[in-house]
């Protein structure tokens, strides 16, 4: 025997396990890998404990500043409402305000201002300058010019100039229509140079609950901007506060490097714009922070630690304080010993992808023989057979891969048979499927479930649903047996449905003595409100004429809008079509908030038919879950 026919013959005894075993040498490397992995993550983590520490000391500090600033205001305020109160200050003498509040404003110099507005128009103001001097505005009438005391060398001097109404300010307004201590939003003061400030103010009420006036005191975020720049966080890294409606309040950005005529929303830093974006994607809706929370995103090519700190005070101020530290910080060693650790685990991986390479390739040609065997057969070549490969469990393999080909041809034949026969079977019982199918869904959907099983949703954008309800009901279920009420209820609601054919509508399900119906879907069309709007018209004539036939007290209750809607077909068994969304939800309160014998539509659907239709205005409404809506009485057609 040759030394090649030898070879061959040792190449066909080695075992599989054999072959295998080498790969697994491999797995050192790759551990080493794993362990420099782990390391990196260890020291990233280790980090981003060092960072979270830090920004929670920043934050706490933010907070317990803020909590100083914010406390100040108030306490001013309430102090003046006591004095009026108990009669110290009397709100017609403004002359006397003058010395409390210029001794107030020194006891208080974080305060901007401390004024008070009267009803009429009256006003008092003591304004702290940058300059450390006060003016005192007095205005004794409306429409009258202020007279400003500027305080200079322990005299006041007068000025008259014209200034915003006291009525007409922000601070005044919003308190009047809260009827309650409350903080502004902020704004620009009347001051030259204007700056951003915000204002407490509080309603003052006589013992007969009549309005006297509004108390205020203000400060100007200058002072909070400049505690953010003082923060050892902000030279490397950015702090800001910000509100729930995403507006910036004030950052540890340099005033000097931002223009000020811009509002507090429009600060035009990179990073700070960054961080903001990255909190908008997190939590889509602020008003779901209500915790600490931290997290990191990577900004030029530099990973971000972030932290949120709620502030919520009182009153309408509610805060989020924001403060973000880069990790380059802390990472420079860490990174450097991450790159030797690559290195390394490159040059093992580099070797392991080698070998596993060579040992593929002997394992890879003998079963390549084994799949184009097995797809031959897959595609009814029964009688494909394979060459016996060198190694020993694969030749065994082959040989049982050969025995099961054999065994497949001779079943083959004995499945023919039984396959079409039971073909013919499934394709009456689909018949059956499909027959039931189309007396529950629209022919549109039931086609698509035809096709695919999966739940089946599409968006649609403008569709009208009705909703409607029979009053009455329920008074008259108790009077009568059930056939008798299941018979008068279902020739209501055939009169509903033959509507609901002669206007080519969409019924989508019935709920008790409920009944509801869309337009718009599944297949879109541009008069959706007009034809709910002349079905519902219809459907109040149809209960009158029922009442007249069978001489029972019943009214209907309709309820209609229009909008957005997501309609389509979930679950396994027992489906309908159905509809989902807030269009759905309004819809259904307009019906259980109408009146019996009317239709309440929303200005949606208003404006969709307004040209066309008489329509009554009922006026703004409180809706569950909505707040205050404007809804109509949809009356007839023009």
């Amino acid at each position: 025997m040759t030394i090649p026919a030898q070879f061959a013959l040792f190449l066909r005894r080695i075992p599989l396990r054999w072959i295998l075993a080498i790969p697994f040498l491999l797995q050192i490397f790759l551990a080493v890998g794993g362990v420099g992995y782990l390391s990196y993550r260890n020291g990233q983590s280790a980090v981003e404990t060092l960072a979270d520490q830090l920004l929670d000391e920043t934050s706490d500090r933010i907070l317990e500043q803020l909590q100083a600033y914010t406390a100040i205001p108030p306490l001013a305020v309430q102090m003046n409402a006591d004095m009026l109160q108990t009669g110290q200050l009397n709100p017609d003498d403004l002359e006397t305000w003058r010395s409390h509040l210029v001794q107030q404003s020194q006891w208080f110099d974080e305060l901007t201002y401390i004024y008070f507005g009267g009803d009429r128009g009256t006003y008092v103001e003591i304004h702290r300058t940058p300059q450390n001097t006060f003016e005192f505005t007095l205005k004794d009438r409306p429409n009258a010019l202020a007279e400003i005391y500027q305080r200079q060398n322990d005299q006041w001097q007068l000025q008259r100039r014209r200034s915003t109404e006291i009525l007409e300010r922000p601070w005044f307004r919003g308190a009047i229509a809260h009827r309650q201590p409350r903080w502004t939003k902020p704004y620009k003061f009347e001051s030259d140079p204007p700056v951003l400030g915000i204002s407490f103010a509080r309603p003052f009420y006589d013992r007969n609950y009549e309005l006297v006036g509004v108390l205020g005191a203000d400060f100007t975020l200058e002072a909070i901007a400049e505690f953010l720049q003082q923060l050892p966080v902000s030279q490397s890294g950015t702090t800001f506060i910000i509100n729930r409606d995403g507006e910036i309040v004030s950052s540890s950005i340099d005033p000097d490097a931002e223009n000020t005529e811009t509002t507090t929303s429009e600060f035009t830093s990179p990073l700070i714009n960054a961080t903001k974006a990255q909190i908008q994607q997190q939590f889509p809706n602020f008003a779901q922070i209500k915790q600490r929370k931290h997290f990191s995103f990577r900004y030029q090519n530099t990973r971000q630690r972030v932290q949120i700190l709620p502030f919520p005070n009182e009153n309408g101020l509610d805060w989020l304080i924001v403060a973000a530290i880069p990790e380059t910080a802390f990472m420079g060693q860490i990174h450097q010993q991450a790159r030797i650790t690559f290195v390394l685990c490159l040059i093992a991986l580099a070797i392991a992808t080698a070998t596993g390479l060579l040992t593929a390739r002997w394992l890879s040609r003998p079963l390549q023989d084994l799949t184009s065997a097995a797809e031959a057969i897959s595609a009814g070549h029964l009688d494909r057979q394979v060459n016996a490969p060198p190694t020993l469990e694969l030749r065994r393999l082959a040989q049982s891969f050969n025995a099961m080909a054999f065994q497949l041809q001779e079943s083959f034949n004995l499945l023919e048979d039984r396959v079409e026969m039971r073909t013919a079977e499934l394709k009456a019982e689909k018949d059956k499927s499909e027959e039931l199918l189309l007396n529950i869904l629209p022919a549109a959907i039931a086609e698509r479930l035809k096709e695919d099983s999966d739940a089946i949703a599409e968006n649609f954008d403008e569709v009208t649903i009705l909703f409607a309800d029979i009053v009455g009901f329920t008074p008259l279920s108790a009077r009568l047996q059930p056939i008798q009420l299941v018979n008068l209820l279902n020739d209501i609601f055939s009169a509903f449905d033959n509507l609901v054919e002669k206007y080519n509508l969409e019924k989508i399900k019935t709920i008790g003595d409920a009944y509801m119906v869309a337009a718009g879907l599944p297949t879109p069309r541009p008069d959706h409100a007009d034809a709910i709007a002349d079905m519902a018209l219809e459907m109040q004539i149809a209960v009158d004429r029922f009442q007249t036939q069978h001489n029972e007290n019943l009214q209907i209750r309709i309820g209609i809008n229009t909008g957005v809607a997501i309609a389509g077909v979930i679950g396994k068994k027992k489906f309908i079509y159905d509809l989902w969304g807030d269009a759905v939800n309004i819809a259904s309160r307009m019906e259980s908030s109408g009146q019996p014998g009317s239709i309440q539509v929303t200005a949606a659907t208003y404006e969709c038919l307004k040209n066309r239709y008489v329509f009554v205005e009922r006026g703004m409404i409180n809706v569950k879950g909505k707040g205050e809506m404007m809804t109509y009485w949809l009356q007839d057609k023009l």
